[in-house]
């Protein structure tokens, strides 16, 4: 605290200038200064003919962003010269995609792919078979292990370790993580191991109870599963039942800060004065409609793709295309919403 800086300031710096293209952070070894490349013109419609792109659930506006950021990084009009797949976020569909693109590939017509995996490792003999048959492969906001391909991602991390020395700072000593995903995968699995570290530098106790993941529950003929709100109910009753429940709720994605949101809202608990919450806040669509206080962490899925299409670029151009896996790590934002003045200390 030399120069009166707090870690959160200093994370949100270091975000922006990772977003304007300043710094460059690399999995496992810090943040760089970015290695500018003179010459980084869109790849030729030729090139971008020969990739794929891999996401879940396309109509899905954070997804939709990111496919944006990818179609801008081939050209004004990459998007309609580039074969789209759309896993749906499901593990039969993502299977079914990457044995299409698969045969692509042995036919020559496919020679990269950037994908958003459904799950974690459910589908990675697939995807190793592709890289085998010579496909470059760059993961995007997800990712799988034991693979090699390139990756670029949130500061999932990070982010999280920094929003729970927040929530110290603030005086709350009983956090809990509630995660609603359809599918576990790397970016929930970084999200609760930041959840941990966060709480063992700050020397708390990590509650094995107080890391839950709401159930999805799909019906029959149902596209997408529906918003699991009834689990995330009877997981916020079992922990406001206790003698001493948490005071703060780390939601490791949308789903879960909307769920706990009107979950709360139903059982009159004040988020703020009663319980604080923090969450990564994906879309932001709703968030016009709600007036309880709370912190989003904001991604910018638009940047991701930019990244992921310059690699895979990079990698398809490279004189030796089969260098090391490069690891891309993009900063987020912090933002209170309607203002940090809803907060205090418990």
């Amino acid at each position: 605290m030399r120069f009166s800086t707090t870690r959160i300031t200093v994370a949100k710096a270091l975000a922006r200038l990772t977003q304007e293209g300043f710094l460059e952070r690399r999995t496992g070894a810090g943040t760089f200064v970015r290695e500018w490349h003179i010459e980084q013109t869109p790849p030729s419609t030729s090139l971008v003919e020969q990739v794929a792109v891999l996401s879940g659930y396309t109509r899905n506006r954070d997804t939709a962003l990111l496919v944006s950021g990818i179609a801008e990084a081939f050209g004004d009009d990459g998007s309609g010269r580039f074969a789209l797949y759309d896993s749906r976020d499901e593990l039969d569909q993502e299977a079914e995609c990457l044995r299409r693109i698969h045969t692509q590939v042995l036919q020559g017509k496919i020679r990269g792919l950037i994908a958003l995996p459904a799950g974690q490792n459910e589908n990675r003999d697939a995807y190793a078979a592709l890289v085998a048959a010579g496909c470059k492969l760059v993961f995007v906001d997800r990712y799988l292990t034991g693979i090699a391909s390139d990756r670029v991602t949130s500061a999932n991390e990070s982010a999280t370790a920094q929003a729970i020395a927040e929530l110290v700072a603030l005086g709350h000593r009983r956090i809990a993580f509630l995660c609603s995903y359809p599918l576990p995968n790397a970016v929930i699995r970084d999200r609760q191991t930041g959840y941990e570290r966060g709480l063992r530098e700050a020397g708390l106790e990590i509650r094995p109870e107080w890391i839950r993941r709401a159930e999805w529950a799909r019906k029959s003929g149902q596209e997408r599963p529906a918003c699991p709100l009834d689990d995330c109910n009877a997981i916020l009753q079992s922990w406001l039942s206790e003698p001493e429940p948490p005071t703060a709720i780390f939601c490791a994605n949308d789903r879960a800060l909307q769920s706990a949101l009107l979950t709360l809202r139903q059982r009159g608990v004040r988020v703020g004065p009663d319980l604080a919450l923090v969450g990564f806040l994906n879309r932001s669509d709703w968030v016009a409609h709600v007036q309880e206080p709370f912190l989003g962490i904001r991604q910018w899925h638009e940047e991701l793709g930019k990244q992921a299409a310059q690699l895979l670029h990079e990698r398809l151009v490279a004189s030796t295309p089969s260098a090391p896996s490069r690891s891309i790590t993009i900063g987020v934002d912090f933002v209170y919403h309607p203002s940090a003045d809803g907060w205090r200390t418990p």
